[in-house]
């Protein structure tokens, strides 16, 4: 391997050279805050699953175009298949990338099979200025990448690049214009005339999905499909409202280019299903055991194998899965098996006879089916039962919840290795990469357990360094060795030397001290022992009484917290951007279940709601004025849980006008991180057949949360008196912001990291001291330098009746 460059501010000369599978080498620059080098550090390869699928169809021949090659990941990754024999034009237009391409195919010896066609695609031919954004990935000519830098580019067509690519057919394209795709179909008539590639397209520009996209490759004559992981092949999408939350790409063909993949056994056309003769299937209890994994697992499973009678309906399950997976199968039985397999999962799981080790099955099923939600949900669910597990839980046998596991000899207690194997699964699919969620809880667990694989301390420190923390990297670490799972040593021994040593506050004598305890301070984070990181806040309906005005605003004014906000009306959602600035973001989306939904337009755009304003209640209390329909309005709403990039979410703020509960219903992944939520809350309907307080408290209760207390609860006056008419005293609640937080009773399993932002929440926003102190304590049991509960204390001795 090519050794990295020496330590340095990284620029974009400075560049390290990583290798992926299949010893294909890739340049990026030395600058982990850059998403390439970051996700290829922490993953050794690209995060997309259909990486998997685009392997298994490349081969020596094949012609491909790359359309928004960026730094060349699938270029570089088919070109190592290619044997010499093909072509492959990278279409990038941005310097910096493209020039690392440039030198990725030089590194490689790929000059003969690869160009990089310097320019953009659109509809016509020209110049065009590309934003560049934080991360090249988010380069674009639509101006929404991110950044501030421009760059002056070429813009062509599909057509204009018929003449470079002659008359013999494109196999593959892959097509990642950061949203300009429907520019780059319109700019292609005559390519799409003369050419029938398989197209692997970005279903999702931002968090929005590109309808127009899908609607466009059907009038091209193309069906589109979907990879499902398990069945490592792709199958028809049968409406595309119910993708998965995580997926990121489609792929699209016609139908003679589907069935020659389906020849090849790469694609389910979804018309024929052919089962196993009698007495092919092989016995699933022969199967499991022959697994490196099952070999240990015999004496543990040995008694229940021998009580076949009552093991029939699991076996059945067990054997389901395992055809799922089972190449030597048709395609379409195996797709039958893998959500006739699901479907008894579901029973036994809504029955309550979900066993911790059906957690581990039922998530692998799920997430080979492409449900990844799902299983985030059924692991993240079971995170408590999995870190409690014992010997005799693992009596029931199983199948690990992913697959590359099945080769792994079990290391130390088989419980140990069940929960490793599991932690290790949840932090893999729980979010695409550690690069866009700050929290590092997960990990933690992971790491206390010997069989951890060595991914996850990739994963934490490549975390913790781009959150400010400082890292040191030990000179026996697993990260300066290369291994079967570690190719790119020389790159970390590069890290090493540019991270400084993590170090303690010292006395004189070199001994560490506790924080003292200030009279006063700006914010809790004065007192919190480092690394503190960043508050991420939630905020659903956004639209702003003026700065400074949200609940969470001390923390954004002393740059503790980083919002993603959504407020649908366009102007004030532009207004709120802008009084927060760069490093926030707000979306012009309605939140509510997902899917089509009727928008009730008022006077007053702060009591606009998917519900319909309750005319009679509006009357009676004589806030028509407020709340005076204006008209209807038909939208798409966005469910929480279809927003991938999201991350850990700490604090989440509600404000919706009756969608609340909507809201969070389908947001129970999101809500599975969440330490503390201010959500609005009704006590008489304002709107017909809104939730009120009592159904959001069910729901939050049932989700881990306690009520800690209303703020600020708005009283109503029968009309006609008004407030200033009627004496102090007892009236009607309208509404209030109630305020819910983790069960106090189950804060102990928080990591140290999130035991922090808990105290900085209720601190610096709500000034719930008392809680705050009991958080405190709790941190104060896990942090090698405890003290912050004492000084805390001390600090409201002293600040006692101010």
């Amino acid at each position: 391997m090519k050794p990295p460059c020496p330590p340095g501010p990284a620029t974009p000369a400075k560049t390290l050279t990583l290798t992926l599978p299949g010893d294909v080498k890739i340049c990026v620059r030395a600058d982990i805050r850059q998403m390439t080098t970051f996700v290829l550090l922490e993953q050794e390869d690209w995060f997309e699953d259909e990486m998997a699928f685009v392997r298994r169809l490349a081969k020596p021949g094949m012609r491909m175009l790359d359309v928004g090659a960026n730094h060349g990941v699938y270029s570089l990754t088919v070109a190592r298949q290619l044997n010499g024999e093909g072509r492959i034009w990278s279409v990038e237009p941005a310097s910096e990338p493209g020039s690392l391409l440039q030198q990725s195919i030089g590194e490689n010896g790929f000059g003969m099979v690869m160009s990089w066609v310097r320019a953009a695609l659109s509809d016509h031919e020209g110049e065009a200025t590309l934003t560049l954004g934080d991360s090249s990935e988010l380069n674009s000519l639509q101006g929404n990448g991110g950044g501030r830098r421009t760059e002056t580019v070429a813009l062509r067509t599909l057509d204009s690049l018929l003449p470079d690519i002659g008359d013999q057919p494109i196999d593959f394209m892959k097509l990642d214009a950061e949203g300009e795709e429907l520019r780059v179909l319109a700019g292609g008539r005559e390519f799409f005339a003369r050419h029938s590639p398989l197209v692997m397209f970005e279903l999702k520009h931002s968090s929005t999905i590109n309808w127009g996209l899908i609607d466009a490759f059907k009038a091209l004559g193309m069906t589109v499909y979907q990879y499902l992981p398990g069945l490592r092949a792709l199958v028809p999408v049968e409406d595309a409202q119910t993708l998965d939350g995580y997926v990121l790409n489609l792929f699209a063909a016609r139908p003679e280019r589907a069935a020659q993949l389906a020849r090849e056994g790469l694609l389910y056309e979804g018309d024929t299903v052919v089962g196993p003769q009698e007495g092919d299937r092989p016995d699933w209890s022969e199967q499991l055991l022959g697994k490196p994994f099952g070999r240990p697992m015999a004496a543990a499973w040995a008694r229940t194998l021998k009580d076949r009678a009552a093991l029939a309906l699991h076996a059945e399950t067990l054997a389901l899965a395992l055809d799922f997976e089972n190449p030597q199968f048709d395609l379409g039985y195996r797709l039958e098996a893998g959500r006739r397999a699901k479907l008894a999962f579901e029973k036994k799981f809504a029955a309550g006879q979900g066993t911790v080790t059906m957690v581990a099955t039922y998530s692998r099923v799920l997430r080979s089916l492409g449900y990844r939600t799902g299983a985030v949900n059924v692991m993240g669910g079971s995170l408590e039962r999995l870190m409690q597990v014992m010997p005799a839980d693992l009596t029931q046998p199983f199948l690990p919840p992913d697959p590359a596991s099945d080769v792994a000899v079990p290391a130390g207690s088989l419980e140990s290795w069940f929960r490793t194997q599991c932690l290790q699964f949840l932090e893999r699919i729980r979010t695409l990469s550690s690069y866009f969620t700050p929290d590092t809880g997960l990990m933690e667990k992971v790491l206390r357990e010997e069989s951890r694989g060595v991914e996850m301390e990739r994963r934490f420190a490549l975390r913790s360094a781009l959150s400010g923390r400082s890292i040191h990297v030990r000179p026996d670490s697993r990260l300066l060795k290369v291994g079967p799972e570690h190719r790119n040593a020389a790159s970390w021994e590069w890290l090493a030397k540019t991270w400084k040593s993590s170090a303690l506050r010292k006395t004189s004598a070199g001994t560490p001290r506790p924080p003292a305890a200030p009279r006063s301070f700006e914010s809790l984070a004065e007192l919190l022992p480092a690394p503190l990181e960043t508050v991420r806040v939630v905020d659903v309906g956004a639209c702003s009484h003026g700065e400074g005005t949200e609940p969470y605003a001390p923390l954004v004014k002393r740059s503790l917290a980083v919002v993603t906000g959504f407020e649908p009306n366009p102007e004030e959602c532009a207004k709120v951007q802008a009084l927060h600035g760069d490093g926030h973001r707000f979306l012009p989306y309605f939140i509510g279940a997902g899917g089509p939904a009727t928008y009730h337009e008022t006077h007053w755009v702060q009591t606009g709601s998917l519900y319909r304003p309750d005319a009679e209640i509006i009357d009676a209390f004589g806030l028509r004025e407020l709340v005076q329909l204006k008209q209807t309005h038909p939208v798409t709403t966005h469910a929480l849980d279809d927003l991938p990039d999201l991350g850990e979410i700490d604090l989440l703020k509600l404000d919706i006008q009756g969608g609340e509960l909507d809201a969070l219903r389908h947001g129970v992944r999101v809500l599975s991180d969440v330490l503390v939520i201010q959500v609005e809350v009704e006590f008489i309907p304002l709107y017909e057949g809104q939730p009120l307080f009592a159904d959001i408290d069910t729901f939050l209760r049932g989700q881990g949360f306690l009520l800690h207390t209303f703020v600020d609860i708005a009283p109503g006056y029968f009309a006609p008196l008004a407030r200033p008419q009627v004496p102090k005293g007892i009236t009607q609640a309208l509404w209030s912001d109630a305020l819910y937080v983790r069960d106090f009773r189950r804060l102990r399993g928080l990591p140290p990291t999130r035991l922090k932002k808990l105290a900085l929440i209720l601190h610096d926003v709500y000034r719930a001291y008392n809680l705050c102190h009991k958080v405190l304590q709790i941190l104060d049991q896990r942090e090698p330098l405890p003290g912050s509960a004492s000084a805390y204390r001390a600090w409201l001795e002293a600040n006692e009746g101010h």
